[in-house]
């Protein structure tokens, strides 16, 4: 009489298990690879604007990444993807050409630190103002040659600048609806940002550092941001302190 647990069955019952634990191993690996790669909604605006697919990025999407390049975490990041956007090789000039459109998007309607940026990193739209390449016979650098020669006309011309940001205003304007009290209400922000202010959370976000070097040769500088000539966060010159505003209110009383 063979035993129980004959060998034959436990070689058997390790096999299943085995086979068991091996699908149980790739389905944990599966989720866990799933979950370290979701991207956040700004990653995820970023790369469907900046796609090389055959079609337009929706306004819908670049009006959000505008809004987030006022908190200067996203700002961080929205302006690394881009700089590595253009820096793509030239077959992915598609790619290339939506990410010049993003950033005369965020030059018209984003954080005006992207202005300064634009012009630390000329050099890159310079090298694009001679881009070249062919597919099928047909030329498909003329628009991206075009596009970053508006870019620097933009970023270098206040005057055409100021205009262009007002306008995006106006426009951005039609779509914020009035409240009973007077507040604003809506999608639109302002020119100098929501709520005029750098950041949507109450952290304090007075410096920032980014690094690193493209093959186009730009370089993303690390440093303070700066509205209207001072960092942001600091005083206007001759302004009060919250304190020294109280105490003149309540002598003038």
């Amino acid at each position: 009489m063979s035993s129980l647990f004959s060998q034959e069955k436990i070689d058997k019952l390790a096999d299943k298990l085995g086979v068991f634990v091996s699908v149980a191993s790739e389905k944990v690996k599966e989720v866990t690879e799933k979950t370290l790669s979701k991207d956040s909604p700004l990653e995820k605006n970023l790369k469907e604007a900046t796609s090389d697919k055959n079609w337009g990025c929706p306004t819908t999407i670049l009006s959000e990444i505008a809004r987030c390049s006022f908190n200067c975490t996203d700002y961080l990041q929205i302006m690394k993807f881009l700089w590595t956007a253009l820096s793509e090789p030239p077959k992915k000039w598609r790619r290339i050409y939506k990410a010049l459109t993003l950033l005369e998007y965020l030059l018209k309607n984003g954080c005006e630190r992207v202005v300064e940026e634009t012009r630390e990193n000329q050099f890159a739209l310079r090298v694009l103002q001679q881009f070249s390449f062919t597919e099928e016979g047909r030329d498909k650098g003329a628009g991206i040659r075009e596009k970053a020669k508006l870019v620097c006309r933009l970023a270098f011309d206040p005057e055409l600048l100021k205009e262009e940001r007002e306008t995006a205003q106006k426009n951005r304007n039609k779509f914020v609806g009035i409240g009973a009290r007077g507040e604003r209400t809506g999608s639109g922000f302002s020119a100098s940002g929501p709520s005029s202010s750098f950041s949507s959370s109450s952290a304090s976000f007075s410096s920032f550092s980014s690094s690193g070097l493209n093959s186009l040769g730009t370089r993303m500088r690390a440093g303070e941001l700066h509205t209207a000539g001072r960092p942001f966060g600091a005083a206007r010159p001759g302004a009060l302190s919250p304190a020294a505003s109280k105490s003149r209110d309540e002598r003038q009383r």
